[in-house]
C-alpha cells in the first residue's frame, strides 16, 4: 500500500498509535503502522525498512517505553539516514536518552501529554499535512510545532571554506574523542540478519567469520548443555573474567530451555549463554585472538508459549580495545511478555541482530557482556542471562 507517513511506537503505546494513525488516515493522509501493514510470510525487519524508506514523514510516539525501545531508535535511524522529517508526538515527559538525542536534535515535536488527546491529534494533522505540503513548512506548522529553521545560503567563495573545515573535523574529532573519555559515546546500531549459515564458516567476499551452534552435539538427556570454552577456542575466541566467578559459559539446547516453550529458533537449536549465575548479576569477557573491525551478535526470537509467559534478562555488551577502553556498546532493558488472547504470535519478541562497532583508530579486541534478570531489584527474568544464536565477526584490516 503505498503512504506518506511511517508511525513509529513501542507496543506498549499502541492505543495512542491506532488513534494516531486513524485521525491521520481521516484526513486522507496514508500511513504504515506496525503490525497491520507487515505483509504475512514476509521478514519483519525488511518490511520495516522498506516502509521507512517510502515514507516522507515519521511519527514517532514518544514515550518512556519508546525511549527504552532498541527497535525504535532502529527505526529513528533508518529515518534520519532516509531523510525523513520526524515529527515527535511527546505522550509522557521524558528526556530523551542519549542515542535518540543524537538523532533527534532538530526534528519536529508536538507535546501532547494533557488530556484530551483529540485536540492533540487535530494539531498533529495540521502539523503532517504541513511537512507533507510543498513550499515553506515553517508558514504553514501550527504554533505548537517547533521546526529547525532553513539555514541560510552560503556564497560560493565560502563553498571551499566548509570543505576544508569538514576535512579537518572529519580527521581530528574521532582522535580527540577518544582520548576524552568524559565525552559520552554513540552505540552502535544494530542491522537486519545476514543470510549465512548457522555454522562457523568464512565469508571470502568480506572476510567475515560466522560463529553459529547448529552442529554442536549437547547431549541427549537434560540439561542439554556442553561447556562453550573449547568449541569458542578453536574459533579464536576465548573466555575470560565470569562473574559469578563459578558461574560457566554453555551451549545449551532448547529442549533444555524449558521444553522448548519461550525460544523460537531461527537458525539454530543450540544457545549461547552463562549458567550457575545464582539469578544475579552475571557478566563474562569474550576475548578475540583476531582484532575484529565489527562484530554481531544474535539474540533469538522469544515467545510467550506458556500462561506465565516469558522474560528476558536486561543486558548490555561492550567492545573493547587492548586497553579495555570501550569502543561502541548495545543493551536491551527487561523483556516482559505475556501470550496474546487475541491472535497467536503478536506477542512473540522478533530475534534481533546488535552490531558492535570500531572506529578507525582502534580494532575491538574483546566483547564484555553483563547480564541483570531483576526488575525493581528482586530476580524475576525465566532466562538469568543473555541468549546468543549466533556471532559473526568481520576482522580488522
Amino acid at each position: 500500500m503505498a503512504h506518506d507517513v511511517f508511525i513509529s511506537h513501542s507496543a506498549q503505546d499502541k492505543a495512542v498509535a491506532d488513534a494516531v494513525c486513524a485521525a491521520l488516515e481521516r484526513a486522507a493522509v496514508r500511513c504504515w503502522i506496525a503490525p497491520r501493514d507487515v505483509q504475512p510470510g514476509r521478514s519483519f525487519a525488511g518490511e520495516i525498512t522498506r516502509a521507512i524508506q517510502q515514507s516522507k514523514v515519521m511519527v514517532l510516539i514518544f514515550s518512556a517505553y519508546s525511549n527504552n525501545s532498541q527497535q525504535v531508535l532502529r527505526e529513528v535511524q533508518l529515518a534520519v539516514s532516509s531523510h525523513l522529517h520526524i515529527l515527535q508526538f511527546r505522550i509522557e515527559d521524558v528526556r530523551p536518552n542519549d542515542d535518540l538525542t543524537y538523532f533527534l536534535s532538530t526534528p519536529h515535536w508536538l507535546d501532547a501529554m494533557t488530556p484530551p488527546l483529540q485536540t492533540h491529534l487535530e494539531r498533529l494533522v495540521t502539523a503532517v499535512q504541513a511537512l507533507l505540503g510543498a513550499g515553506e513548512v515553517e508558514e504553514a506548522r501550527p504554533a505548537a510545532v517547533s521546526i529547525a529553521p532553513t539555514p541560510p545560503k552560503s556564497p560560493p567563495g565560502a563553498i571551499w571554506i566548509w570543505v576544508g573545515a569538514a576535512l579537518l573535523f572529519g580527521l581530528g574529532f574521532p582522535i580527540w574523542r577518544y582520548y576524552n573519555p568524559a565525552m559520552p559515546r554513540v552505540r552502535a546500531m544494530n542491522e537486519p540478519a545476514p543470510n549465512t549459515s548457522p555454522s562457523a564458516t568464512a565469508n571470502p567476499a568480506t572476510r567475515e567469520t560466522v560463529i553459529g551452534f547448529a552442529d554442536i552435539d549437547t547431549g541427549s538427556v537434560a540439561p542439554f548443555t556442553v561447556s562453550a570454552a573449547p568449541y569458542l577456542r578453536n574459533e579464536g575466541v576465548t573466555v575470560e573474567e565470569l562473574i559469578p566467578a563459578k558461574s560457566e559459559l554453555v551451549l545449551v539446547n532448547n529442549r533444555g530451555l524449558y521444553e522448548g516453550k519461550g525460544v523460537f529458533p531461527t537458525v539454530s537449536q543450540n544457545f549461547l549463554t552463562q549458567v550457575n549465575t545464582g539469578n544475579v548479576p552475571a557478566a563474562f569477557t569474550l576475548r578475540l585472538r583476531t582484532p575484529a573491525q565489527q562484530v554481531t551478535f544474535m539474540r533469538p526470537r522469544l515467545y510467550p508459549y506458556t500462561a506465565s509467559g516469558v522474560t528476558h534478562p536486561a543486558w548490555n555488551a561492550r567492545a573493547l580495545d587492548a586497553q579495555g577502553n570501550e569502543l561502541s556498546s548495545q543493551s536491551e532493558s527487561i523483556i516482559r511478555r505475556l501470550p496474546s488472547r487475541d491472535a497467536a504470535g503478536e506477542d512473540d519478541v522478533p530475534a534481533q541482530n546488535y552490531t558492535l562497532r570500531a572506529p578507525g583508530f582502534a580494532p575491538i579486541t574483546a566483547v564484555r557482556f553483563e547480564s541483570d534478570p531483576r526488575l525493581n531489584g528482586v530476580p524475576f527474568a525465566a532466562f538469568s542471562t543473555i541468549l546468543i544464536e549466533r556471532i559473526t565477526f568481520v576482522p580488522a584490516k
